[in-house]
């Protein structure tokens, strides 16, 4: 511990007799890299913020990496971090390190990365490169792709996902063949949501979801010169083994949220045609039969379609389910192995739930994202988020309010993790906020008929 911050204030005070500021300047930015290593010992983040804005005043090459591998110190002795608290630290260090960035410093960036040991401090320069008019955010990303930290691949594939470009799809199908040819060199949760990470930017490249990286070369190879690449006329799915009504269940870490508030009682008619733009099988007209018209109750078929996914879910799957209505009440504290147990428990657990209540959403989404093992979401709902209820043909006077809160925690709680958010609504649901709320977070939306 001693000699890492006598290194750290080594290259601190290195920068300090290389700067060209006047005698109280360079006093006061001398005092200002001792808060920073006093800061970072004592994971004290204000002082941290405020420090490291006069460090990199001086302009020295050497401040630069110096306070991205404090920032990565800093975090590790910040283990119990509030989201909300960590979200603003990481984009006001952010903030500072991408104002102090020159275009003269920029070649020599790349080369600072690879030699930084913390990920976190590889990964908050990346994240400068959004704040810096001289490095460019989507070259930076492209450097960052290669990097030996899957956090930092992670968040390179976050900025590369929306860029069309021939060049940007080669070099993320590279680099996510290169992952799973090595896969004993990239073991671990956080690769695993990597690897989803990869999937999800090629599926939104191109339009398509595929099951495998050579899955996807293979269709890559096919249409790389096709005018049409990036918007083909014909969306081609690979075949899922499992799904959800209709939605296609993947991921090794699953939470199932679903509504059970009173409008879950509602009983769907079925349309005819088979021209339904909405997920699920058309069977025939409804009829009087009072069996018939329980078994299209939401509530019944939320649970029927559960049970069928939770019965086939493969063994190493872990998973939960939280119900929520008024109150939100999960089956398990956290992800459970998918053994025969634990599904036979499940299963018991769903037939049991029983609709009442109203629709408390931002609670139900707080609880499933509190298990930070979680990477992919499936929230399944008939209604608008609420917290006073009202008549089924009026919009609850707080939804809009609701709404929005949860977009902004949204931003918060999934900020660097990467968990994938699918949506399913029954009639009735707020489709605008479930089509932002799966879009924000690399899933798809699910309309149920």
């Amino acid at each position: 511990m001693y000699k890492t911050f006598t290194l750290l204030s080594f290259c601190l005070l290195l920068s300090i007799q290389a700067s060209p500021l006047h005698a109280q300047s360079r006093t006061q930015i001398r005092k200002a890299y001792k808060d920073l290593v006093t800061a970072t010992k004592e994971a004290d983040l204000d002082t941290f913020v405020e420090a490291s804005a006069l460090v990199l005043k001086d302009k020295a090459s050497r401040s630069l990496p110096a306070v991205a591998e404090a920032f990565g110190k800093i975090v590790d002795r910040s283990k119990d971090l509030d989201p909300g608290d960590y979200f603003k630290f990481h984009s006001d260090v952010a903030k500072n390190i991408g104002k102090a960035i020159t275009p003269k410093e920029v070649p020599y960036l790349k080369n600072y990365r690879k030699k930084m040991k913390h990920p976190l401090g590889r990964m908050i320069l990346l994240e400068a490169a959004n704040f810096s008019k001289a490095w460019d955010i989507d070259k930076a990303a492209l450097e960052a792709l290669e990097d030996k930290g899957a956090i930092v691949v992670k968040r390179s594939l976050f900025y590369l996902r929306n860029l069309e470009k021939l060049s940007v799809l080669e070099a993320i199908m590279e680099r996510y063949l290169e992952v799973e040819k090595k896969g004993k060199s990239y073991k671990g949760a956080d690769w695993d949501r990597t690897r989803l990470a990869f999937q999800d930017a090629l599926t939104r490249l191109l339009k398509v979801r595929l099951n495998a990286a050579l899955d996807y070369q293979s269709y890559l190879e096919f249409r790389k010169h096709r005018p049409d690449l990036f918007n083909p006329k014909q969306k081609k799915d690979g075949i899922s083994k499992l799904s959800l009504f209709g939605a296609e269940v993947t991921g090794k870490n699953l939470t199932f949220i679903i509504d059970i508030s009173g409008s879950m009682m509602a009983t769907d008619p079925v349309k005819k045609g088979k021209n339904s733009k909405r997920g699920g099988t058309t069977v025939g007209d409804p009829r009087k039969d009072p069996k018939y018209i329980d078994s299209r109750r939401r509530i019944n078929r939320a649970r029927k379609e559960l049970v069928k996914v939770v019965k086939n879910l493969p063994d190493d799957v872990r998973f939960n389910i939280i119900p929520y209505s008024t109150e939100v009440s999960p089956w398990k504290k956290s992800l459970t192995k998918a053994d025969s147990k634990n599904k036979k428990a499940a299963i018991q657990f769903i037939e049991g739930l029983k609709a009442e209540g109203v629709t408390f959403t931002d609670e139900a989404l707080e609880i499933a994202f509190s298990d930070l093992s979680v990477d992919t979401v499936f929230l399944i709902t008939d209604g608008a988020p609420t917290h006073q209820g009202g008549r089924s043909s009026v919009r609850p006077s707080d939804a809009d309010a609701i709404i929005t809160y949860i977009h902004k925690r949204m931003q918060v709680l999934n900020f660097l993790r990467g968990v994938r958010v699918f949506t399913l609504g029954f009639p009735e649901a707020e489709e605008e906020f479930l089509k932002k709320l799966s879009k924000d977070h690399s899933g798809n939306y699910t309309p149920i008929e």
